[in-house]
């Protein structure tokens, strides 16, 4: 017969077992740029928004495994040790909000709660022309879409001329379109690597001044392999 005290300590035990631990990081949404988030490398992150629903997400399959997405959470693995770009809609405000998660050596499954500023409403339909009825990543999604799928986007002027900048001593970088909308610019390259090993690259390191959102198709490439990555940033005037 198992004494009272030993058996609720027994239980508790059992308990502490089979619950998940996690870690909560409320975090203030920003729709204008960038939201920094510290993830665990292998364990289940679950995303939420405090007082409202997800309506959509968008991130590199390559990069983040989705475990369950539903309009409550989303619950996400890495595949990469480099940091990932995940766009996550609000369907309370409509307002898309660009995480950018970095994996780390934490043994706790994170639980990830976005607080939208108060009063955010939704927004009127606009279109991706810098309409300032709609939210700045909104439209820094829309764009990228586009950029992907080599399509052009209502109210852009398109540039197809090839144009090669000077990267890095060991990559061949050539732009190969350029989107231009009233206060946000796109642009297609072609990365080459040209080095004889080799070349490991990832998101931060193409961010400058004024460069809203990157995305890198392949980031390891070997000597002669090329990749497409894509550039958003904001119009100079």
């Amino acid at each position: 017969m198992i004494r009272p005290r030993i058996f609720f300590w027994f239980i508790a035990l059992c308990v502490a077992i089979v619950s998940p631990a996690w870690a909560t990081q409320n975090i203030a949404a920003d729709d204008t740029a960038p939201i920094g988030v510290n993830v665990p490398r292998a364990e289940i992150t679950r995303i939420t928004f405090a007082d409202g629903r997800i309506k959509g997400y968008r991130t590199l399959a390559a990069d983040l495994e989705i475990k369950s997405a539903t309009g409550d959470e989303l619950l996400v693995l890495p595949r990469v040790a480099k940091p990932i770009t995940l766009f996550i809609v609000s369907a309370a405000s409509g307002r898309t909000y660009q995480l950018l998660l970095t994996p780390g050596d934490s043994p706790i499954a994170e639980n990830i709660v976005l607080r939208e500023p108060a009063g955010a409403a939704k927004p009127a339909r606009g279109d991706a022309n810098g309409d300032a009825a709609e939210p700045l990543q909104a439209r820094v999604l829309r764009l990228i879409k586009a950029l992907a799928a080599n399509e052009p986007i209502t109210g852009a002027d398109l540039s197809r001329k090839p144009t090669e900048f000077a990267l890095w001593r060991e990559a061949r970088f050539v732009r190969h379109a350029l989107y231009t909308l009233t206060d946000i610019q796109g642009e297609v390259f072609e990365l080459t690597n040209i080095s004889p090993a080799e070349l490991v690259m990832a998101e931060p390191e193409f961010y400058a001044d004024g460069v809203i959102a990157v995305a890198v198709a392949r980031h390891v490439l070997p000597p002669d392999g090329t990749t497409r990555v894509f550039v958003v940033r904001r119009r100079a005037f």
